[in-house]
Order: C-alpha cells, then structure tokens, then sequence
C-alpha cells in the first residue's frame, strides 16, 4: 500500500440515513370516515410507490422501509420490488394506532402480527422499527422494552416535534445506546432536528416539515447536522410522490366531513417540495439504509449510553 495515497485518500462521507414510511394514505383516510371496504388495495398507493421508487432507481438511492402491515399485505409485487433493490425492511406496526394510545398488550399484539406479515411477504424479520406518526412519548416509555424483547436493534420512533404530546425529553441529536431498566439495550435513532437560530429546535426530518419549509432551509438545516453530528435521518411518504393531486375522501352516506378535506388541502400544499428536497440531499450526501449506515457510524463513533428518568428524560446513564 502507499503510505502517500493513504494519507491523501479523502474520508468516507457522513451517512445520511433515509426511510419511507410505506403506507396507503387513502385507505387510512377511508378507514378515518367509516368506508366499509377501506381495507382493500388502491391505485393511487400502487402509482405513488411507483413514482417513489422510479426515483430511488435514478438516484441510485438506498434506503430503509417501515412497512405497515395493514397496507403492505395487498402488495406483495411491491413488496419484492422493494426486495429486490437490497433495501432494508423495517416495520411499521401492523394497525397504524399511535402507541400512547395502546395498552402495552394491545401493542405487542400489533406487534407480532406485523413482524408475521412483513417476514412473510419478504423472507425477512425486521431488525428497525418506527411507531406510527412518532407516537412513544413519556406515558408509553415500556414500548423500547417491548422492541428489544422481539430481536429488535434500533427503533426510530423518536422526533422532537411538538405534534407528539407529552414528547420524550432530551431527546439526542444522534444515535444513542438506550439502556434500559431490564438491563436489555436498544440503540434509538432519532429523527433529524435542526438546531438552528438561537439553539431553537427545529423538525426538518420530513413529511410535513419538507412541505411547510422551503427546500433551502431544509437542506442548509441537514448539512450543519451532519456537519456537526456527523450522520442524520429523514423519512418521506408514498403519497408525497404522487405526480396527480391527491383527492379527498368522503363517507359513503355523503354529506360534509371537514376533516379529510383540510387534510388533503394541507397534504398537496407544496407537496413538488419533497421530491425537490430528496433529489438534492440524494445527491449531494451519501444516503444509506438505517442498517448499514448505523453500521458504518458505530465503527467510527462510540455512542453515548442514555437511560430514562423517572420524569421520563433521556439523560447519562449512571453505569
């Protein structure tokens, strides 16, 4: 080896780990108005992954998928295009209920029969895992618990977003080693936040955040986060690449409910921006899957260990 072209080789670049949230929204926005056969597949879901995926292939973008089992089980075609491209499968939960809502039963219920669906439909056991809509907070602190006694690795459920009530306090900027009180362990990747102006916390992970700001910001906000912390996580939606307007959803007895309207009023206002902000970060950052850049990162960094606080804070653990 040359001891020269050691020294002038350039440094692997920072991980940027991306994820996709695989869910049909308009068969839970039917489920939301009471449509008896919202459980069915649809053709918006099938044209959304498509368009996704497109253009995964022409960035050549690795990724991880938290499948919802509810959905994924109408498409196992879909299922082994994701398969077949060497992505990461992680889950989602199976019935898309927010955990601070669920009895810790309830949950491993879900639980196991999502792992059985996702395994089944791609001849893998999930090692990652992201609740619904980010929904661990302080009052359902047993579901880390629950995940390192199923095999799980990493769980990425954790995002410092005010939409989470009773939000989780303290939560990292990066990826910590969770010890908890069983004496089991989890590594918990958080969502990217921004720590921008006067150190106000900003979510800029995705979703609705990626459609509200613009794409400047987002991306200024996740190169000093990887700049500082030196890996981030984002996440994105099926429908978020939908290329016709996403259509509103009303009860089969008609009449005004407002709120799947407002939602959908909502979810195409800037929509364009998220595939604007993924086509830069793709190519301007070296996007991975949560498995293989977690790998990466663990060999060049030693995570922290944090455990939780009565109060349900994150902090140093004392052993």
């Amino acid at each position: 080896m040359n001891p020269q072209a050691t020294s002038t080789a350039k440094a692997p670049r920072p991980p940027l780990l991306f994820s996709v949230d695989v869910e049909d929204r308009q068969q839970l926005l039917e489920r939301r108005v009471g449509r008896n056969h919202w459980n069915r597949p649809t053709h918006a879901f099938q044209r959304q992954m498509s368009a996704l995926l497109d253009t995964l292939d022409t960035l050549e973008c690795r990724a991880t998928h938290f499948m919802l089992g509810v959905t994924v089980s109408h498409y196992p075609e879909i299922m082994q295009r994701i398969v077949s491209r060497g992505d990461e499968i992680g889950c989602h939960g199976f019935a898309h209920q927010r955990v601070h809502r669920q009895s810790r039963r309830d949950f491993e219920l879900d639980l196991r029969r999502a792992i059985e669906t996702v395994e089944s439909l791609t001849g893998t056991r999930p090692v990652g895992y992201r609740a619904p809509r980010f929904s661990v907070n302080r009052d359902c602190l047993w579901m880390f618990e629950s995940l390192a006694a199923h095999g799980f690795d990493y769980d990425a459920s954790l995002n410092n977003t005010p939409r989470v009530p009773k939000r989780i306090l303290g939560i990292p900027r990066a990826p910590v080693h969770l010890k908890l009180p069983s004496g089991r362990a989890i590594i918990t990747v958080p969502a990217m936040c921004w720590h921008g102006l006067h150190r106000i916390a900003v979510p800029a992970g995705g979703g609705g955040y990626w459609r509200a700001l613009p794409t400047s910001f987002v991306v200024r906000g996740i190169r000093a986060s990887m700049s500082s912390q030196g890996v981030s996580a984002v996440y994105v939606h099926p429908y978020e690449f939908d290329p016709v307007p996403l259509a509103s959803i009303r009860p089969e007895g008609g009449g005004i409910y407002p709120g799947p309207w407002l939602k959908s009023a909502f979810d195409n206002l800037w929509r364009h921006r998220v595939r604007q902000t993924t086509e830069r970060l793709i190519r301007e950052h070296h996007c991975m899957s949560y498995q293989s850049g977690l790998e990466r990162y663990c060999m060049q960094t030693r995570l922290p260990v944090l455990s939780f606080t009565a109060q349900g804070r994150l902090r140093p653990s004392e052993s």
